[in-house]
């Protein structure tokens, strides 16, 4: 299969080097639901792409904990986001009983889906929703027991170690497993839309991609 590689020129998608022999056309009306499964499939490929570089640049050195942290807990929310869609809306989830059980074993890794599960609830409960950390906070009232007066309030915060050198290379297994999935599955759905296409007698009428609608900066 040919690598061609593509940009923006003029509002639609152009073949580079090829533009005048080849066309970007619009298939979302003669393959809808395919299609948003395959941009749901770019979408988790891009999201683990940045997943593994978050991870790749963790330090694990005492003075950079902070840094390493926020790395690792954001490497977490992707991939959590990547297996979750609780409205049922937008972007197709993946399973992780398909990735981390049946396809794992597929290529000869283990099975993560447990590890899994105690990421998905480490996420759920402690990094975006503290359900957990708030409850190990000590509070206590500091009383004289000569004058009967409490004098203060006693505030300790307790924080959990965390095993970020283990938990970073199991996240990695992870990201390398499902970067495996999604281009098994990409190359599937494109060999699969080519062959349609390709068989049909009547060629659907299609467009050219029209660009106008692509935001290519957001301001928040």
């Amino acid at each position: 299969m040919p690598e061609y590689q593509y940009t923006i020129k003029d509002n639609t998608v152009s073949v580079i080097e090829h533009e005048s022999e080849l066309t970007v056309l619009d298939f979302g009306n003669w393959q809808s639901e395919r299609i948003i499964y395959y941009r749901s499939l770019l979408a988790h490929k891009r999201d683990m792409e940045y997943a593994e570089a978050y991870l790749n640049q963790m330090f694990f050195d005492e003075c950079t904990s902070l840094i390493d942290g926020s790395l690792i807990n954001s490497s977490i929310q992707i991939l959590i986001k990547c297996f979750s869609n609780p409205s049922g809306k937008g972007r197709h989830k993946l399973d992780e009983t398909k990735v981390f059980r049946i396809f794992a074993k597929k290529i000869g890794e283990e099975d993560l889906t447990t590890q899994f599960s105690q990421f998905y609830t480490a996420r759920n409960k402690v990094i975006s929703h503290d359900q957990l950390n708030f409850s190990e906070n000590i509070i206590g009232l500091v009383v004289n027991p000569t004058t009967g007066i409490a004098e203060d309030v006693a505030e300790i915060t307790v924080r959990i170690g965390y095993l970020y050198k283990q938990n970073q290379e199991l996240l990695l297994k992870m990201v390398h497993i499902v970067l495996k999935y999604l281009d098994e599955q990409i190359m599937g759905v494109r060999q699969t839309l080519l062959k349609e296409y390709n068989g049909l007698t009547e060629k659907p009428d299609l467009n050219n991609i029209r660009c106008e609608s692509i935001p290519m900066a957001t301001v928040w």
